[in-house]
């Protein structure tokens, strides 16, 4: 249990975010990142896979002890990235990083109404303004989140999801 922030924030984050590799990947060859990124020979020799995976059996496991505060931790990574306001301020990856980890616990998320509720915001604040992002990783991110959010509950009129069609439509 002591072990926990370091293993969460030290280790696990910094594993799961982009490498300059990843990115210089995405420059030059944006199909083979996607394919890269969705093998599912992954799980056997990514790190950044094996962390997400720590990361959804931590939560499935010990929610009470972890979950709170990791989705505090990555709530913040997205917040201090809409609230910078030079794009020289602005941390792409850790962004990426936080909205990853976001999308690996979205089956959890998604049937814990305590969370539930929270989710259409997490979208339309952090996902939706992706979509015309000029960093081609995060508008790819907000794709993903979008598939591992699919069948989030839209609280409003259908403005937010008529919104969403727009912004996928428009690429």
């Amino acid at each position: 249990k002591p072990h926990l922030d370091f293993l969460m924030y030290k280790v696990c984050f910094p594993t799961i975010c982009l490498t300059a590799d990843d990115v210089e990947l995405f420059i030059n060859d944006p199909h083979e990142f996607v394919h890269k990124q969705n093998s599912p020979l992954a799980d056997f020799y990514d790190p950044s896979m094996s962390a997400i995976t720590l990361l959804t059996d931590l939560v499935r496991h010990r929610g009470r002890d972890v979950t709170q505060q990791l989705l505090a931790f990555l709530t913040d990574c997205v917040n201090r990235y809409a609230a910078a306001t030079d794009e020289s301020q602005k941390n792409h990856i850790e962004k990426d990083g936080a909205l990853h980890a976001f999308g690996a616990l979205a089956e959890y998320l998604l049937n814990m109404k305590k969370y539930a509720s929270h989710l259409e915001g997490l979208l339309v604040t952090s996902v939706f303004p992706d979509f015309n992002s000029p960093i081609g990783f995060l508008r790819c991110r907000a794709c993903w989140m979008v598939q591992k959010f699919s069948t989030v509950k839209w609280s409003d009129d259908g403005t937010n999801l008529r919104t969403l069609i727009q912004l996928v439509l428009q690429r």
